[in-house]
């Protein structure tokens, strides 16, 4: 297994954006994958498309499943591969064996694990369409779902609805002639250079499908075709992309996909929603657990609500850049003034928790900040 430390994470993501990750490594086997996940929480990363990494970076430790974790293999009419593997090097084994079925896939840029999490999909084909089953870490085991137990919907299913890493997958095809299916590959790729922007880094689509309209045409009725906030553009080929024309950071992807929901919202009041809400999803996971965490090291109880039994003896808070974990003892909900801290200059509230003590208790108040935690996005 190899590792890293303070590695560039821009250089695994597809957008080539983000700050480097604390610790990042790279599992060759399911055991191995297993014990990374059991160690603590991790964010897991495959091919790094439909992910934003923030500027700062991510503490703790990064998954990397990539080329160690990749292996493909074919038996009959059925296509097995890691979640590591490639997409296109999947659909390229399968059109050499004349397998059909995965033609759609050959020009999505990501990997087995993330796409049979997302339910991938291009050109009217999709992931739930072919998979037979799939091997998925549950509780520090591997555990084999059919295909029926995937609860898949339009770029979701259950691992990723429950926050669960597919170690790989096994496919039903089905025979064809190689050529036709090269065919209907080289068909589809032509497609796809004429329509998307394939020169420049972006996650890919940013926003699903709204139900009943296109969101790339949503936001080019709204005239933000080409909108630029720093180096992050809305494409001029394709409105549903975001690329990095050249230096983009993740705030300047964030400020401008807030700047196209908040427009198509006010001229057709449909609310997009990001593909890449389950990162968020694992950013507020992770970070309630280290403001919890917070309000344990100063003798507090975490609640939202606090009962009748229960008096508030201040606040956990996060700082905007995610790198300040504080208890504010004046119970105002707010980053102390001045207590940015020395990691982070911000001096602005991300997320706030609120505190309690059992009223029989005494006060114990005091500031306590962590740099040590996850944070993701």
């Amino acid at each position: 297994m190899r590792s890293w430390m303070n590695e560039p994470l821009r250089a695994h993501t597809t957008f080539q954006i983000g700050g480097p990750a604390e610790e990042l490594a790279a599992p060759e086997s399911e055991e191995e994958l297993l014990a990374l996940l059991a160690r603590a929480p991790a964010l897991v990363l495959g091919a790094g498309s439909n992910l934003l990494v923030r500027d700062a970076g991510v503490a703790g430790l990064t998954v990397l499943l990539g080329k160690d974790f990749a292996r493909i293999e074919i038996e009959g009419e059925t296509i097995f591969a890691q979640a590591g593997a490639r997409l296109s090097h999947l659909a390229q084994q399968a059109m050499r064996a004349g397998l059909a079925g995965l033609e759609f896939a050959a020009g999505i840029p990501g990997s087995v694990g993330g796409a049979v999490a997302m339910n991938a999909g291009a050109y009217g084909g999709q992931i739930s369409d072919v998979l037979e089953e799939a091997r998925v870490a549950v509780d520090g085991k591997i555990v084999v779902f059919p295909r029926e137990a995937m609860e898949f919907g339009y770029r979701t299913s259950l691992p990723l609805a429950q926050k669960l890493v597919v170690a790989g997958a096994r496919f039903r095809l089905h025979r064809d002639d190689p050529a036709a299916i090269a065919a209907r590959m080289a068909d589809f790729a032509q497609r796809r250079r004429e329509k998307q922007p394939l020169s420049l880094p972006s996650a890919g689509s940013v926003f699903k499908r709204p139900e009943g309209h296109f969101a790339g045409a949503l936001i080019e009725g709204a005239g933000l075709k080409g909108l630029r906030v720093g180096g992050a553009q809305v494409s001029e080929k394709h409105a549903g992309f975001i690329v990095n024309t050249g230096g983009a950071t993740a705030a300047d992807v964030l400020a401008l996909v807030e700047t196209i929901r908040a427009r198509v919202r006010e001229k057709y009041g449909v609310e997009l929603e990001g593909i890449v809400k389950h990162i968020q999803d694992l950013l507020l996971r992770f970070t309630n657990a280290a403001l919890k965490d917070t309000c344990k090291r100063v003798g507090g109880d975490p609640k939202r609500k606090l009962s009748p039994a229960d008096r508030m003896i201040g606040s956990a808070t996060l700082c905007q850049s995610m790198t300040q974990y504080t208890f504010n003892s004046d119970k105002s909900g707010r980053m102390p003034s001045g207590q940015g801290g020395q990691h982070c200059p911000c001096r602005e509230t991300w997320q706030v928790m609120p505190c309690s003590r059992r009223r029989t208790g005494g006060e114990r108040g005091g500031m306590f900040s962590n740099d040590g935690h996850s944070r993701y996005l």
